[in-house]
């Protein structure tokens, strides 16, 4: 009858303390809860902070290349009309047909120059989709971390009232685990962002040098037609109006 009695006082003890420990698996919960939303805030404002600063590279890097091919469009307009404005107003004692020939010469180096231009901006397009794809695949693996963060299925598998140890231990792990969860996010995205811009940078000196030589090429053939102007056509250099 004693034995009874103390077994029962013992089971008593310990059906006390495994319910102590599912009513602090409850607390257990709500702490990591806490952390859990906080660190899922950090981390979500971390990325839309690299995607806003993406997007703010992405607009400068387009109006940069447009600024840049206005520039030698420019350029290479302010050479044609030189040359044609030569030709346009030479005496009617220079040979016409020569005149001509050389307009025709002209065109085909403008349009030219238009092949070469538009070889280097798709070349800077594919380019750019290519670091753009890049940067974005990056963060979307953080998005997709920070979707796959749970803390529901510490419970899974396991009984409140019989394991409750094990969940508390699960709990444990996932409030270490949430420690490393800004910091990472925010390491992995500012150097996808850093990576961008200095794609995009090198991506800009090699459009600049890609239509450098485009216009380079022109400047050469106009050279040429100048020589011709005067050497076959016998044209007069006429001084262009202020």
């Amino acid at each position: 009858m004693k034995l009874a009695i103390v077994v029962g006082a013992m089971l008593s003890i310990v059906q006390a303390t495994n319910r102590q420990l599912s009513q602090d698996v409850i607390g257990k919960f709500r702490q990591v809860a806490g952390k859990y939303s906080n660190s899922t805030a950090l981390g979500g404002s971390e990325l839309a902070d690299v995607r806003k600063n993406a997007t703010g590279l992405i607009g400068n890097f387009h109006h940069d290349i447009i600024l840049i091919k206005e520039d030698f469009m420019l350029d290479a307009i302010l050479q044609e009309s030189g040359m044609h404005f030569q030709i346009a107003n030479q005496p009617f004692t220079v040979d016409r047909t020569c005149l001509n020939f050389l307009n025709t010469s002209l065109e085909m180096d403008i349009n030219l120059a238009g092949v070469g231009f538009t070889n280097c901006i798709s070349r800077v397009d594919e380019l750019f989709n290519g670091f753009k794809n890049q940067f974005y695949n990056r963060i979307g693996a953080q998005d997709a971390l920070m979707g796959e963060l749970r803390i529901l299925d510490v419970f899974r598998g396991e009984n409140v009232f019989y394991t409750p140890q094990n969940i508390i231990a699960k709990l444990d792990l996932k409030w270490e685990a949430l420690d490393s969860v800004p910091e990472s996010v925010s390491s992995s995205s500012h150097q996808a962002l850093i990576n961008l811009k200095v794609s995009l940078e090198g991506l800009r000196t090699a459009y600049i040098e890609c239509m450098t030589s485009s216009e380079q090429l022109l400047r050469r053939s106009i050279d040429l037609l100048k020589m011709q102007f005067s050497d076959m056509c016998l044209g007069e250099s006429i001084i262009v109006p202020e």
